[in-house]
């Protein structure tokens, strides 16, 4: 299951949810964090800091995330690998200079 969930303090309240199972809707994972985020944004959500896994956090999912004005926190894997040029997939540790529309990125190699 895949949550989306408004924390406000100390409440944290589920406000969408999605049952992965590709073999049923032939949607991955990243296929329904954008349709929540899609769907969050047509309910009129405005969040300071969207903030997800790991396993969300691919170029592919950061653009459309920072494209709702939104901005994000997540952890970036240092093995991911990335296609920012569409020229060819490469660590995301080699990339000198990320998409600029991302905003703020820190590189943190040592955690």
């Amino acid at each position: 299951m895949i949550t989306l969930v408004h924390i406000e303090g100390k409440v944290i309240l589920p406000i969408y949810f999605r049952i992965y199972n590709v073999d049923a809707d032939n949607k991955i994972k990243n296929d329904h964090f954008h349709d929540m985020l899609d769907k969050a944004k047509e309910r009129g959500f405005k969040p300071k800091l969207v903030m997800f896994d790991t396993c969300f956090a691919s170029l592919k999912n950061l653009k459309p995330t920072k494209g709702k004005e939104w901005n994000f926190v997540t952890r970036l894997k240092i093995k991911l690998f990335e296609n920012p040029d569409n020229t060819k997939n490469m660590l995301l540790e080699t990339v000198e200079i990320l998409p600029k529309e991302l905003g703020f990125i820190r590189k943190h190699m040592d955690l």
